[in-house]
């Protein structure tokens, strides 16, 4: 069985926070306009193997924007970061989503 472990996190301020993310699917957090977190490599770890963006092993093949109202949290903007997870025998996507609820100063 594989196992894919995923991290999710929710910031929540009453202050300005923003997230920037460039072409390369690389981002930058910030917090009244203070940088407070840059992207490092994206990897993850399938077949006890590390695949990262590093070595193009895990390559960023797609980037999209949508938008969308939830009914309890409201409106929202959304960037999908689509990586390509080569391994010998198959090709598999993997999808990261960075969520701006507009109503609070919030991502997931």
């Amino acid at each position: 069985m594989r196992l894919v472990v995923i991290l999710f996190f929710v910031v929540g301020c009453s202050c300005d926070l923003r997230v920037l993310i460039d072409q390369n699917g690389g981002y930058n957090v910030t917090v009244n306009n203070q940088l407070w977190l840059r992207s490092a490599r994206t990897a993850i770890y399938v077949d006890s193997r590390w695949y990262s963006t590093d070595n193009q092993s895990l390559p960023l093949v797609d980037i999209r924007t949508d938008q969308g109202t939830d009914p309890n949290l409201g409106s929202w903007n959304e960037t999908r970061l689509t990586y390509n997870l080569v391994r010998p025998q198959s090709s598999t996507s993997i999808v990261a989503r960075i969520r701006q609820w507009n109503i609070v100063s919030a991502y997931t």
